[in-house]
This record gives C-alpha cells, sequence and structure tokens, in this order.
C-alpha cells in the first residue's frame, strides 16, 4: 500500500486501484492495529500513514468514542470521525443509517443525523433515548455513513477523502431493575403445616432471625422488573448466599425461575442440603446477588440472618469439613519441572578400545593387501567389459518393460469394453 501511493505521488498518475479496494485494505489495516511484534507495528504505521497523508485517496474510519453501554443516565452515544492516520474530520455529515437488535431483524432508527459536538473535532453523538422509538434493553448493531456536507470528495487542504459507508458501531443499552414481590420464610417438609413467610422491601433487612432446622426446607419468592418500562426481567445470574457468621464458610445456591409466572423461587432443602453446608450448624447471613450484562444496577442484598440445626456430619467426612472450614492450608510446594536423566555412558578409555576393536577388521584387511602386493589399478580395465555387459542388458530390459506394459494395457482394455 504505502509503495503503491509513492509511485502514484511519484508519477502524478492515477493509483489504478479502485476505491472499494483502498477502503478494504484500510479496513484491515485498521483491524490489526493492536500487535506486539516491533517490526510488524512498524510497518503498520508506515502503511496506515502513508493512507492518511496522501492526497490521493484518504479512507474514513468511524470509531466508538463513548462507552459501549447506553443508560438512562448516559443516553448519548459517541463516535469519532477521522482519517486512518487519527487527524480528525470536522466538516462532516454522519448518519445512522439503520440499528439493529441482536437475534432479530427490527430496525428502530433510519438515516438518523449525528450532531457534532462542540469544542471537540472529529467527534459525532446521537441521543438514542430520545428518538420517537425508544430501544428496549439489549444488545444492538449501529450502521454509520460519514462523508462531507459540502457532498463533494475534497477537503479545503486538498485530500480526496473516500466516505466511510456501512461502518458498524457495537452497542448495548441497558436498563435498571428493582425486586418486587419479595417472600421470605421457612416451611415443613412434608408440608403438613402452612409456609411462615415474611415479606420484605427492598433494601430493607428483615428484623427478625428465621429459624430452622434438618425437618425444614428454606424458601425465597421475588420478581424483578424494569424501573421504566415495568417489564418482567429475568435475569442471567440469579443466586442465594449464605455465609456462615462464625466462621465465614459461604455456600451459593441458584434461583430458578418460574417460566410461567416468571417469578423466582428458591426451595432449599435443610436436610438434602446439608452437605454443600459444610454440616456446620449455627448463624447464616443470606443475600441474594443478582448480576446480568444489560442490569444498570447489579444488586447484592442482606435479606436477613437465619439460625439452623443441621444434621451431624458423618464420620468419614468430619475430617473434610474440619479442613474446609479451618485457616487456609499452607502452600505447597513448588512445581519443578524435571529432565530426563541422561543414561549412564561407558567411560573414555572403555569407549575408545570398543572403537579401535570394531576398526581393526578393516586395518587387518589392508595389511593383508599391502603384503600380498595387490594392484588396485589394473583392477579398473579388467572390470569395464562386466559393466559394458550390465548396460546393454539395462537397455534391452527396459524395452521389454515398456513392451509387455502396452501389451498388459491393451489386453485389460479389450476385456472392460467387452464386459
Amino acid at each position: 500500500v504505502e509503495g503503491l501511493l509513492k509511485v502514484g505521488e511519484v508519477a502524478d498518475a492515477p493509483l489504478g486501484v479502485s476505491a472499494e479496494k483502498l477502503i478494504k485494505f484500510a479496513e484491515y489495516l485498521f483491524s490489526r492495529r493492536y500487535i506486539h511484534q516491533v517490526r510488524a507495528a512498524a510497518q503498520l504505521t508506515a502503511a496506515l500513514k502513508a493512507l492518511g497523508n496522501n492526497k490521493r485517496a484518504v479512507p474514513v474510519t468511524v470509531t466508538l468514542a463513548s462507552s459501549v453501554a447506553v443508560t438512562a443516565k448516559i443516553p448519548l452515544v459517541q463516535v469519532r470521525v477521522a482519517t486512518v492516520w487519527g487527524a480528525p474530520l470536522s466538516d462532516m455529515d454522519v448518519k445512522a443509517d439503520s440499528a439493529k437488535q441482536r437475534g432479530t431483524d427490527a430496525t428502530f432508527v433510519r438515516n438518523e443525523p449525528l450532531t457534532a459536538v462542540r469544542d471537540t473535532p472529529g467527534l459525532y453523538q446521537l441521543d438514542l433515548l430520545a428518538l420517537k422509538t425508544r430501544p428496549t434493553r439489549g444488545f444492538y448493531q449501529l450502521t454509520l455513513t460519514a462523508k462531507l456536507k459540502s457532498g463533494k470528495n475534497t477537503t479545503p487542504e486538498g485530500y480526496r477523502l473516500l466516505a466511510a459507508a456501512g461502518a458498524p458501531v457495537e452497542i448495548k443499552v441497558m436498563s435498571a431493575v428493582t425486586i418486587e414481590k419479595i417472600e421470605i420464610g421457612v416451611a415443613d417438609r412434608d408440608q403438613t403445616a402452612s409456609p411462615r413467610t415474611t415479606k420484605l422491601q427492598y433494601p430493607v433487612k428483615a428484623a427478625s432471625v428465621l429459624e430452622g432446622d434438618s425437618h425444614q426446607r428454606l424458601l425465597l419468592n421475588f420478581q424483578l422488573r424494569e424501573r421504566d418500562s415495568a417489564q418482567v426481567f429475568l435475569a442471567h445470574q440469579a443466586f442465594v448466599r449464605l455465609v456462615h457468621v462464625k466462621s465465614g464458610a459461604e455456600s451459593i445456591f441458584v434461583a430458578e425461575p418460574d417460566q410461567k409466572t416468571q417469578l423466582y423461587k428458591f426451595n432449599l432443602d435443610l436436610s438434602a442440603k446439608a452437605k454443600d453446608l459444610y454440616y456446620e450448624s449455627g448463624r447464616y447471613s443470606m443475600q441474594l446477588v443478582i448480576g446480568d450484562a444489560l442490569i444498570e444496577n447489579p444488586l447484592q442484598w442482606t435479606l436477613a440472618d437465619v439460625d439452623l440445626q443441621l444434621p451431624s456430619a458423618p464420620e468419614t467426612k468430619a475430617k473434610r469439613k474440619s479442613q474446609l472450614l479451618s485457616q487456609p492450608s499452607p502452600a505447597l510446594p513448588e512445581i519443578e519441572h524435571q529432565f530426563r536423566q541422561p543414561e549412564r555412558r561407558a567411560s573414555q578409555p572403555v569407549a575408545m578400545a570398543f572403537t579401535c576393536l570394531c576398526l581393526a577388521p578393516l586395518l587387518l584387511l589392508l595389511g593383508c593387501w599391502a603384503k600380498l602386493g595387490l594392484n588396485l589399478r589394473g583392477l579398473s580395465e579388467q572390470m569395464s567389459a562386466p559393466f559394458s555387459t550390465l548396460g546393454f542388458h539395462l537397455g534391452l530390459g527396459a524395452i521389454l518393460v515398456l513392451c509387455g506394459n502396452r501389451l498388459l494395457h491393451s489386453i485389460a482394455a479389450k476385456r472392460f469394453k467387452s464386459a
């Protein structure tokens, strides 16, 4: 890219590359800007600088400048319009072509103009929550277009801009939630008596201490609702956390929603789940933890204090329970990698003696030849005839192989046709 632009500038000739291809080059280079190798960083910097400082074709980039989260307190989506080299572009017409929610084809924005931020060149913003069609909670992709307001492609400084069309920007619209219909209590396992529940109001903690034993169940019901739209909300993460006040041991359980009523129901059998509580009786702090990628105000609320009388731990698990509830175990020794130990080798005198024994037959052969007076010069003349005969037979054999191969091929072809 750098060489192409330099040749075009020196020769004062057209680049020979379409604007679409240059934009594709710019998008690829811009997407590779997070690299760690020094050499690659230098090459990328040179290419982006050539694209951003030439006067023949300067691609325009649109990037998100604000937070990816849009909330009622921060409803503005801000984007930065600049060249690939980072020079801000002020006199631009920036529009949001569309805004589609992820997983659906619903579009709530069409050709909505963005306004320039005063005293900040190249920064444009759009108030999503002030639109006629207000987006609901979810993940969205904004498609933006940026071009010069004058309708031309050349800036007053003489730079020819390649307008950005269909630039994607990912955002998410978040909402605040409230907790309603909160009831906490205990009930018998055999359901012989009606549950004893207490209604709570967020974020007030229950005034009385709940009591339960291995013959009862711990109950919790609640519902989440969006604060602005009053719609029922199902969070991705809803946990009930029980923390032993004395030992600090904690156990976390999942609160599952009822798909019909959309009401979260937590039902803990104290006898069956005594193992998860490490068979530790005493006072527990019961907490509710709510989290989601689209919740503006994640919640952690201490609901009440609970006195639980759990069954005793089996003897085989008593030691394990004491270890879990005691102080943290000391650090284990560091694991060091050990390479394979080399096999034991013979000493140097033994190795030299073995080598001499291996070479002794060859030395003996050479000595015998020297004593007999073997003449190697005459050997080449006597061996020439056998080699000539061998070459003749090799040539004759090659001809026979080719002829035989052709004959077998023709026979096989005839059999295939007759079949």
